[in-house]
């Protein structure tokens, strides 16, 4: 059906799976509490290992299928963290009375097995690589040392890329400075093989810190809670910096590289 210049209609959404099913995860966890000070302060320690099989996850369909990927169970995650807690009862008067309470928590997982070896699942356009070893959901991409700023520094670089018809094209000044990490594919040619792990989006340490105030039969409640590292992909910045569509553009491309000895992180 043609509406308005759309065509409309029914498509397959993705392939029909009869072998799925849920995840199985295997836990242990133990805890210590301590009230100290008549119960005036609460400390508390919990660690655990958590084991999940036949992990659900993405994987690459055939193109004969016409979808790009299909869902099934493969392989095994190991998470293992702590989460620690302290609260004090600052202040317990008849009228009023005032608790403080923080708690930090940190965790470490890693893919143990994946029967049908790693791939890459592509999720707004950022590439998440599923390798044995690695923690799960590492962003898989291109390290760059920003943007050649004159002809000759991209001379001296001698990088190419290889078209679709085999032949090879040069970098210029005012393209992206590409490397290539890995010793074992340093042709100068920069191509699938050059990528490599550049962030993971699990955090160092996250925790939350709350407080409470009671005033007769008024309570207030505050929590607060913070994440130390942990990599974020910007989807907003590679729509709005791209240069590649019709969409609207952020400020910063203004800042592009135009001119022969310009410095700019642009291209």
């Amino acid at each position: 059906v043609n509406y308005v210049g759309v065509a409309t209609g029914n498509v397959i959404a993705n392939l029909r799976n009869d072998r799925l099913k849920w995840e199985t995860t295997t836990k242990f966890t133990a805890g210590l509490e301590f009230a100290l000070l008549h119960d005036r302060l609460g400390i508390g320690l919990d660690v655990y290992r958590h084991q999940t099989d036949d992990l659900l996850n993405l994987r690459q369909a055939s193109i004969l299928s016409g979808q790009g990927y299909y869902l099934a169970n493969s392989g095994s995650l190991r998470n293992i963290g702590f989460e620690a807690q302290v609260n004090a009862k600052l202040i317990a008067k008849k009228d009023f009375k005032w608790n403080l309470g923080l708690s930090l928590n940190r965790y470490r997982n890693e893919i143990t097995d994946l029967p049908e070896g790693e791939f890459v699942t592509d999720i707004l356009g950022a590439h998440v690589l599923s390798r044995k070893g690695q923690a799960a959901g590492v962003f898989y991409g291109y390290k760059t040392a920003g943007v050649f700023s004159t002809s000759q520094e991209a001379a001296a670089a001698n990088l190419k890329v290889r078209n679709e018809d085999t032949s090879l094209s040069s970098f210029t000044a005012g393209d992206v400075h590409f490397l290539e990490p890995n010793a074992a594919y340093a042709d100068g040619i920069i191509d699938e093989n050059d990528r490599t792990i550049i962030g993971n989006p699990n955090p160092d340490l996250t925790g939350a810190l709350a407080t409470r105030w009671q005033w007769r039969r008024w309570d207030l409640d505050v929590k607060c809670t913070f994440q130390v590292g942990g990599d974020i992909y910007n989807y907003q910045r590679s729509q709005l910096e791209s240069m590649s569509t019709l969409y609207n553009q952020s400020r910063n491309v203004l800042n592009r590289w135009r001119g022969e000895g310009q410095a700019t992180s642009v291209p």
